[in-house]
């Protein structure tokens, strides 16, 4: 029996045809949206956008970078003439480098209508300028550029903003003026089009007559060779086929009994891996596993029945279609109207300039938020073609650590949005604590999350007017607009005016959720028994909940405290700036750690500021990760919000992130001592089998087995001002983790290990997968008890309001049972152990191996804030 036939005999004709047509639409639509990228790339030049480019990129670049390299010797020889002074320009660029940047603006040259060589040429000379004053300016002032250019040319789109935006950073620091002139620039450029075109092939100069293909004059016009332009054109119609987009599904989808082929029914639809990986490690690791307990839980998470909230996807399709933005971090979909062009604009300066500031600040955050504003758009359009549907359903696989993940772009793991304009198919009428376990929901949308559950009941009854008042007119009372969790809160509103009306045998359909408190570090601490770390999270029974971030931020004012009264104090240092060969000696200021602490202390430090590096602590971050996300978190919303005072300069930016980061660190590593100490153990044994050119592979309680398998890529480094590429085969990625220049990888998959990786990598895996293995067993017991839909998400357990006492105790007793019925940490030292050979063996049992605390991880049961 064919798959459709199957479909057709359990679910009948009706059902079986919607299903079959969603899945062709979700390939029709796949191919719909690569051609419309695709169109939308050559209409704006954005060469980038072509994915058929890639392997041009990919081959080509190596062969321009070497014809480069050849030129480099031939003009150091005697008969280098007229080339050695053309040269002067480019020789102390990278090669690679160059090629990118010519390879780039001829492509670019491919995609719309003739250009005439000159052009190409000047564009490749103009590009090579930009690059040449960016390099200057981060060799010259690489504190300003590491501190705000880089990150503003990241921001920037498009090659002429980029170049504008470097030219007036010249401008600010008052650097001369380069001394390269226009016409000598063409020449550069025009001599490397002629060593890419030999070099690859890839087109030729042909005479143009006057009136033809839209050229005046008798012009060498840019061509593609007809065999580069047949097999773009192949790779591009390859891509369109293989293109999909994943719809839900209108019947249970297909259950997983297989490594592929879950999901979906149909031929439209590629298959499915179960484990997001490549096809050659899914077929050779998971092909000969019994994997029977773990597709028993994604079956269950996938076979759960939803429907689409229609009162709360109308209160969001209405407000989000406004032109003034109510709803807090949603963009509006038509986004706000231009600045009006003011009387005067032509005769005033003043006038001139200031519209200008406003038109790119516009320009600016429209663009920023374009890509946002289509996201919103196309999660309500799946919600109206889908509101008829009594049930859809979500297909789920897994990624390489076990954690479970909807495969659609609607699903109930999605933002708050997503979350909101979903509700389960079938009801749970509330019961006797049904009630109690939806206003406690209630309050946590609001962001009522961190004080005792009886707060959080006097708190919905305090508001439960305005509640009531919103769930019967959300478009006139706005209250839900500003809480944390705005359309799960509206959607509370709603089922809450439902239990005012019928009370407990009111049948609910929304999700009430278990969220633990900073899991990673919940895992850190019941693995290792630790006292300390566990009180912090929620670990051991407490009246009221404790949070980490706050006890974090408290130890980090004491120490601010500290370095107020008994710090350094500022003073002017020398510094050094260029190359070798023309060094510049500066002086700078150098803040003292009491004026730092002193202007932290002020701008106050909280929750908020401690909470994404305690967070990230778990899975690998350190000092410099917890500067970078000081800068991006705090410092720079504080700038645009009109907060820049307590960092005036990029320079004190960034000294004072990483002096904060420092503390946080210090702060952090008191309260959670045993999990840093697991965390290196844990780099350390990776980086081991690493040496050994090994994988790590490792078992979860629950039975999946991780395959951890970082290669080294064999990469070609390119670093460019030119925004990041979304060609195949390149890796956007910035020199040192997100603040400088973008560095293009093009990246060949290599054989070795890469120990680096595997050390960086391993803990954050690690920890992913003990949280993945506690959900499959938390959805097992459920299963067990009954509960047959569930909403979740990682750390994250739900279901309806009338299950949620059953949930409640489920999750607590499989994490107590994941951290008693073995030793987790023990059973994976074996595990690699068994692994390693003899030397690497000694090395490893050398190793200051993390030792127990005294925490008794029993007490999770009766812990009321551990998940909640």
């Amino acid at each position: 029996m064919t798959p459709y036939e199957n479909l057709l005999h359990t679910y009948g004709p009706e059902l079986a045809e919607r299903q079959m047509m969603l899945e062709k639409e979700g390939s029709d639509l796949g191919t719909e949206l690569f051609q419309k990228n695709l169109q939308r790339a050559l209409e704006e030049g954005d060469v980038n956008g072509v994915s058929a480019f890639g392997w041009i990129f990919k081959e080509g670049v190596p062969m321009v970078a070497k014809a480069i390299d050849a030129w480099k010797a031939e003009a150091m020889g005697p008969k280098g003439g007229r080339k050695t002074a053309l040269l002067k320009y480019v020789e102390k660029m990278d090669s690679t480098q160059v090629a990118y940047i010519t390879l780039r603006a001829t492509l670019t040259a491919f995609m719309g209508k003739p250009t005439t060589a000159v052009n190409v040429s000047r564009k490749i000379g103009v590009d090579i300028d930009t690059q040449l004053r960016a390099d200057h300016l981060k060799g010259e002032f690489e504190r300003a550029y590491k501190g705000a250019i880089a990150e503003g040319l990241k921001q920037r789109q498009g090659d002429h903003v980029k170049r504008a935006y470097v030219m007036a950073w010249e401008r600010r620091l008052d650097v001369e003026e380069t001394g390269r002139d226009a016409a000598t620039m063409v020449k550069v450029g025009a001599h490397l089009l002629s060593l890419a075109l030999q070099a690859t092939g890839i087109g030729h100069l042909q005479r143009t007559a006057p009136g033809r293909a839209g050229v005046k004059d008798i012009s060498l016009v840019l061509t593609m060779a007809p065999e580069f332009a047949e097999k773009a054109a192949a790779v591009n119609s390859r891509l369109a086929d293989a293109s999909v987009v994943h719809l839900p599904t209108v019947v249970p989808p297909s259950p997983w009994n297989h490594w592929i082929g879950g999901g979906y029914f149909t031929e439209h639809t590629r298959p499915l891996l179960f484990v997001r990986a490549p096809l050659s490690v899914v077929k050779s690791v998971y092909s000969e596993l019994d994997l029977t307990p773990v597709y028993k839980a994604v079956n269950l998470i996938q076979e759960t029945a939803w429907a689409i909230n229609s009162q709360v996807l109308d209160a969001a399709t209405e407000v989000l279609s406004w032109t003034r933005n109510v709803v807090k971090d949603y963009p509006t979909i038509i986004g706000e109207e231009p600045p009006l062009r003011p009387d005067g604009i032509d005769q005033d300066p003043e006038v001139r300039l200031a519209y200008r500031k406003a038109a790119f600040e516009w320009h600016t955050k429209n663009n920023s938020l374009k890509s946002r504003r289509r996201r919103v758009a196309a999660i309500l359009r799946q919600g109206q073609k889908f509101r008829d549907d009594p049930a859809i359903y979500f297909p789920h696989n897994l990624d390489f650590r076990g954690r479970i993940y909807a495969a659609t772009l609607l699903n109930p793991q999605g933002d708050d949005l997503m979350k909101g304009i979903l509700r389960f198919s079938e009801g749970k009428p509330l019961g006797k604590e049904g009630a109690k376990w939806l206003a406690i929901h209630g309050a946590n949308c609001a962001g009522v999350d961190k004080v005792s559950f009886e707060e959080r009941l006097q708190w919905i009854s305090a508001h439960e007017e305005v509640i009531l008042r919103v769930a019967h007119d959300p478009l006139q009372e706005l209250f839900w607009t500003d809480v944390d969790s705005p359309f799960c809160f509206l959607a509370f509103c709603i089922e809450w005016a439902g239990y005012k009306r019928f009370g407990d045998d009111f049948v609910s359909h929304i999700p009430v959720a278990f969220d633990g408190s900073c899991s990673g570090l919940q895992h850190f601490s019941a693995m290792l028994r630790d006292e300390v770390g566990g009180g912090a999270v929620n670990l051991v029974p407490g009246e009221t909940p404790e949070d980490i971030y706050r006890l974090v931020a408290e130890k980090v004012i004491q120490q601010l405290k500290a370095d107020v009264g008994h710090g350094t104090s500022d003073e002017w240092v020398d510094r050094e700036y260029g190359t070798e060969e023309n060094k510049d000696t500066r002086q700078v200021l150098q803040l003292g750690t009491a004026t730092m602490a002193e202007r932290w202390l002020t701008y106050g430090i909280d929750r908020k500021v401690t909470k994404r590096s305690v967070m990230t602590l778990a899975y690998g971050s350190r000092e410099y990760g917890f500067s970078e996300q000081l800068m991006s978190d705090v410092i720079r919303p504080a700038v645009e919000n009109g907060k820049g005072h307590f960092w005036p300069t990029p320079g004190e930016r960034s000294q004072m992130a990483r002096f904060l980061a420092g503390h946080i660190w210090v702060a952090v590593s008191q309260v959670v001592v045993k999990a840093v100490e697991a965390m290196n153990w844990l780099k350390s044994a990776a980086a081991l089998l690493g040496s050994q050119g090994l994988p790590v592979r490792w078992t979860t309680p629950a039975g999946f087995t991780v395959w951890q398998e970082y290669r080294k890529p064999k990469t070609q480094r390119v670093d460019t001002v030119f925004g990041s590429s979304l060609i195949r085969d390149f890796q956007g990625t910035s020199e040192d983790g997100g603040s400088n220049a973008i560095r293009m990888n093009i990246t060949h998959r290599g054989d070795d290990i890469d120990t680096t990786a595997q050390r960086n990598g391993i803990s954050p895996n690690f920890i992913h997968s003990m949280d993945a293995s506690h959900l499959m067993e938390t959805v097992h017991a459920a299963s067990d008890l009954g509960i047959r839909s569930f909403a979740m998400i990682h750390d994250s357990f739900g279901t309806h309001a009338g299950n949620s006492h059953l949930l409640f105790r489920a999750v607590r007793e499989q994490f107590v049972r994941t951290y008693t019925a073995q030793d987790v940490l023990g059973c994976f030292k074996e595990q690699v152990m068994d692994q390693m050979s003899e030397a690497n063996l000694g090395k490893l049992l050398k190793l200051d191996y993390p030792q127990n605390g005294s925490l008794d991880v029993t007490g999770v049961v009766e812990s009321q804030y551990a998940f909640a």
